[in-house]
């Protein structure tokens, strides 16, 4: 009985990411690829939350070292150290 190796692949002969996506892809059920795009969605969810928390601190710290700049320069203005 002859294997049937229609599935199979070597990335080594796969030139471009496209084929060499289309080659993992290749021996994947439904259900596989289904979970498989699960967990991606799930990382990129997950790294956009991180995302927005960094952006809140730097967005918090930005507005500190901006109201200090004011403060001084407001300071400085008042006692003619412009």
């Amino acid at each position: 009985m002859q294997e049937d190796r229609s599935n199979n692949f070597a990335l080594k002969r796969v030139k471009s990411t496209s084929d060499r996506h289309a080659a993992i892809l290749t021996g994947m059920t439904i259900d596989e690829r289904i979970e498989a795009l699960t967990q991606s969605v799930e990382l990129l969810a997950s790294m956009h939350k991180d995302h927005e928390k960094r952006l809140a601190r730097m967005e918090s710290a930005l507005t500190a070292a901006a109201a200090a700049f004011i403060q001084e320069w407001t300071r400085k203005d008042r006692n003619g150290e412009a």
